[in-house]
């Protein structure tokens, strides 16, 4: 979380916090227009904001958020008498269901994200589950202290440790996390509140368990939200528009994968239309911000592959005319993502029949052959080039046969080698 989101959110609670005080201009009004009283709204009493007031709440946490650490869970007198209530066995039984319950949502994080974006038909977040994408209705309510309401409502947005309800002023976003259940074919809601603290805390209170949240560029930019860019950001969300349009994205997939070896993974987009799934786009990751490193829209004639590894490769094949090459740089990022290229494959067709005679073939190539001498003969030819880190220039030619060379290229890519130039 930035520091000027937190700035953001402090700002705005304590607006908020002038809301319930009656500081704010939101005193009665007179018939005639005349401020009657700014009268203090009672700690038990729920601020009704202005829709502009939302906005505001929402629009300073805009973005992709997921659970990040456990913090605690809600005191068991709260578990047992609130929303959570098991209502049955002994106080020995409830007791031990509730440390069940707690160890469960130490163990695992609520498997869901959910994006804050503009406004969009009346609905602001959108929550993700399984792949399904809802937009859930949002209920902000402010208060400046616990009080218990009928719905329990503030009393129980407390956890052991950690006494929300009594040190901050706080905005609780409601909204609802939506889970299919294919056994009732029917979408189930799970109510979820979001906790905004006046000292900048954003928390996740679900199933009477407390997380902190994650700004999540990754899950960002694979719903199209390009928005932690800086550079190169209007083509990219123009492209991937369109994408979504037309429905090319269907035809696409994301990969996460470190490329650069900083130990955060990075995002690849590939084009699963063909078997090599060729690289479309890369975006380096941090923790605040995302950089475009590779932008390829696949014109047939140029290709970048990474393999299950994670390994590189990049071919331009040429056909030429009696040779023509189908070369395969292995490649890779340093961390400051500049591409070193390490070796070459080389497959090469020589067909001479395709000249005038043998004799102009001869002559024409009479360089590549005396450089070449094995691959004088029509045929199929199969290389591996070291190249010098340093120069970027290749080292002496080694010739490999069919099978050597295949199995270099199924070691980095994962499958038989793909003949791109169809012959």
């Amino acid at each position: 979380m930035t520091a000027d989101k937190k700035k953001m959110k402090v700002l705005i609670v304590f607006m908020l916090l002038l809301l319930i005080t009656g500081c704010s201009a939101g005193g009665n009004q007179g018939e005639a227009g005349d401020d009657v009283s700014d009268t203090e709204v009672s700690e038990n009493q729920t601020v009704i904001l202005p829709e502009e007031t939302e906005e505001s709440i929402l629009s300073s946490i805009e973005g992709v958020w997921k659970a990040g650490e456990y913090i605690g869970f809600i005191p068991f007198q709260i578990y047992e008498n609130g929303m959570w209530d098991k209502n049955a066995g002994t106080e020995e039984e409830r007791m031990a269901t509730y440390e069940e319950d707690k160890e469960r949502a130490a163990a695992v994080l609520p498997d869901f994200y959910f994006e804050i974006r503009e406004n969009d038909a009346e609905q602001y977040i959108y929550v993700t589950n399984d792949n399904r994408t809802y937009a859930s209705p949002v209920n902000i309510v402010v208060s400046d202290r616990a009080a218990d309401d009928e719905y329990s409502l503030f009393v129980q947005r407390t956890v052991e440790g950690l006494d929300l309800s009594e040190e901050y002023p706080l905005t609780y976003i409601e909204l609802n996390s939506f889970v299919y259940s294919e056994e009732e074919n029917k979408i189930i809601y799970e109510p979820v509140t979001l906790i905004l603290t006046a000292d900048g805390q954003f928390l996740l209170l679900k199933e009477g368990a407390f997380y902190s949240l994650e700004h999540s560029i990754q899950i960002e930019i694979m719903s199209g939200n390009f928005s932690s860019m800086t550079e190169f950001r209007e083509t990219v969300e123009q492209q991937y528009q369109w994408w979504e349009e037309s429905g090319a994205i269907e035809d696409m997939e994301w990969r996460l994968v470190d490329l650069n070896g900083d130990g955060i993974d990075d995002l690849i987009l590939q084009d699963i239309r063909i078997e090599l799934r060729p690289i479309v786009a890369i975006f380096a990751l941090k923790e605040d911000s995302a950089s475009c490193e590779l932008w390829d829209l696949n014109d047939s004639s140029e290709f970048s592959f990474c393999g299950p590894s994670g390994e590189l490769m990049y071919t331009a094949p040429y056909s030429g005319t009696e040779i023509a090459g189908e070369p395969y740089w292995h490649y890779y990022y340093d961390s400051e993502w500049n591409k070193i290229e390490d070796f070459m494959l080389m497959r090469t067709v020589v067909d001479s029949s395709m000249a005038e005679s043998r004799e102009e073939f001869l002559q024409r190539y009479q360089e590549f052959i005396e450089t070449n001498p094995d691959m004088a003969e029509d045929g199929n030819y199969y290389s591996r080039y070291e190249i010098d880190l340093e120069s970027g220039e290749r080292k002496e030619r080694e010739a490999l046969s069919y099978e050597q060379f295949n199995e270099i290229f199924e070691d980095v890519m994962g499958m038989e080698y793909f003949n791109l130039l169809g012959y």
